[in-house]
C-alpha cells in the first residue's frame, strides 16, 4: 500500500515527517533558485526539495524520471534543460522483454498461464499477434500430446505435438478478448502409450521459449472509460491545471498515484499550461474546477453552473440538484482524438479528498472501476457508472 498526503507549505518552516523507516517527504516551492536537493530532517529521513520559478520549476522534476538520475550522486542538482526520457517502443516484443515465462513437467493435462500486461505494450492494443515458441520432451511412438491456447475461454489455436520436441504456434488475440491484463492459457496434454493412473516417470517437460514474440497493433485515437487506463496514457501524456493551487496539485498527485498503481511501467507525465494542453493532441490529465473545463471538451458529466448538470449522451439531458460533486471522468476528446482524464469538483477541493479516500491506497478499487465516471458528493458513497 502507498498512502500519499499533499499539504500546503506555510511560511518558511520545513514540515516534520511522521516517524517510520518507509516515510518520505517532498517539498515543492515556487520560490528561490531552481534545483533539487536533499535536506536533512530530524526524523532521519531527508526531505527532497524541488524549487524554482514558475518558468523552470517543472523542469527540475524531469531529473527524477530520467535514467541519467543515477549519475547524480550528490545531495543537490540543477536541471538547466529538461531531461526527456526516451519513448522508443519495440515491436514486436519478446516474452523476456515483458516478463513472460512458463514451464511444467507433467503427465496427463497441464495448464500454463501467461499474463500479458497491456501497460507494457505501449498503448491500447487493437490486436496481438503472438508467435508462441516452446520446447518439449519429444513424443514417443504410441503416445499422444497436444497444445491448445485459450483466452477468456475462447480457443484460439490447437496443435498436435510430435517427436520434433519444438513448437512454433502463431495465433492472434482479437480486440474483444484484450484487457488491461490478458490471461493466456496454454493447455498442454500428454498421454504416454498405455497411459493409466500409474505413470510415474513417464512425463513431459514443456518450456515456453523467452524468444516467443508479440506483435502489437495499437488502436488509433482516444479512448473513453476506465478499463483503458492507464495504457491509453502511455508512453507520455500531459498534465494541466485551470489555475494553480495546492488543492488542485493534491488531486493531480492522487490521480497520478492511482494510475501508477495500475501500471507495470513508469508513467511519464509532463506539466504544461492549460492553453498549450488545449491546443495539443497528447493524452491529457486535466485538473480543473467543474465550471472551468474548456468548452468543446465535452466530458460525460458536465457542470453548467448553479446547480445544473448536463449529460453528454444522445439525450443531452439536464438535471438540477443541490449537492455538489467531485469526480474522475475518462473520455475520448473526439476533436483531438485523445484520451482525457478529468479530475474536477463543483464544490470545494476538499471534496476531492472524499473521492480519493473512497478509491483507497491500493490498486484494488482503481482496477475495478468500469464505465467513464467515478463520482462522490459531500455525503454518501462512491458511485461508478457509464454516462456517455
Amino acid at each position: 500500500d502507498l498512502a500519499v498526503s499533499v499539504e500546503p507549505l506555510t511560511g518558511t518552516t520545513m514540515p516534520t515527517l511522521p516517524s517510520g523507516s518507509l516515510v518520505r517527504g517532498i517539498v515543492i516551492d515556487q520560490t528561490g533558485t531552481a534545483g533539487i536537493q536533499l535536506v536533512p530532517e530530524p526524523t532521519g529521513n531527508p526531505l527532497l526539495m524541488v524549487t524554482g520559478s514558475a518558468t523552470n520549476l517543472a523542469e527540475q522534476g524531469t531529473l527524477l524520471n530520467a535514467t541519467i538520475a543515477k549519475l547524480v550522486q550528490t545531495t543537490q542538482a540543477v536541471v538547466l534543460k529538461p531531461l526527456v526520457a526516451p519513448t522508443i517502443q519495440l515491436n514486436p516484443l519478446t516474452f523476456s522483454q515483458i516478463g513472460l515465462s512458463a514451464a511444467a513437467t507433467f503427465g496427463g493435462q497441464q495448464k500454463l498461464s501467461l499474463g500479458i500486461d497491456e501497460t507494457r505494450l505501449g498503448g491500447v492494443a487493437s490486436s496481438l499477434a503472438v508467435d508462441l515458441v516452446a520446447k518439449y520432451t519429444p513424443v514417443e511412438a504410441g503416445a499422444t500430446a497436444s497444445v491448445q491456447v485459450l483466452v477468456g475461454g475462447v480457443a484460439l489455436a490447437t496443435h498436435v505435438l510430435d517427436s520434433s520436441g519444438r513448437l512454433n504456434l502463431a495465433f492472434t488475440i482479437p480486440p474483444p478478448l484484450i484487457q488491461r491484463f490478458t490471461n493466456v492459457i496454454v493447455q498442454a496434454a500428454y498421454f504416454p502409450s498405455g497411459f493409466n493412473c500409474d505413470h510415474t516417470g513417464r512425463t513431459m517437460t514443456f518450456t515456453v521459449d523467452p524468444r516467443s514474440t508479440i506483435q502489437v497493433t495499437n488502436a488509433a485515437g482516444g479512448h473513453g472509460g476506465f478499463p483503458d487506463l492507464p495504457q491509453s496514457l502511455i508512453p507520455t501524456f500531459e498534465v494541466a491545471f485551470d489555475t494553480p493551487g495546492w488543492g488542485r496539485l493534491s488531486s493531480a498527485v492522487q490521480t497520478m498515484c492511482g494510475l501508477q498503481r495500475m501500471s507495470s511501467v513508469l508513467l511519464r507525465p509532463t506539466v504544461v499550461p492549460l492553453k498549450i494542453a488545449a491546443d495539443n493532441q497528447a493524452p491529457l490529465l486535466l485538473v480543473s474546477a467543474a465550471d472551468d473545463v474548456p468548452a468543446g471538451m465535452n466530458p460525460p458529466l458536465q457542470y453548467q453552473g448553479g446547480s445544473m448538470y448536463r449529460v453528454n449522451d444522445a439525450s443531452r439531458g439536464r438535471f438540477t440538484m443541490s449537492s455538489q460533486l467531485a469526480s474522475l471522468q475518462v473520455f475520448d476528446e473526439t476533436s483531438k482524438s485523445r484520451t482525457v482524464v478529468l479530475a474536477s469538483t463543483s464544490g470545494s477541493w476538499l471534496l476531492m479528498d472524499r473521492l480519493f479516500t473512497a478509491l483507497g491506497n491500493t490498486s484494488q478499487v482503481w482496477t475495478s472501476l468500469t464505465g467513464d465516471v467515478a463520482v462522490i458528493g459531500p455525503t454518501g458513497n462512491l458511485v461508478n457508472l457509464t454516462v456517455a
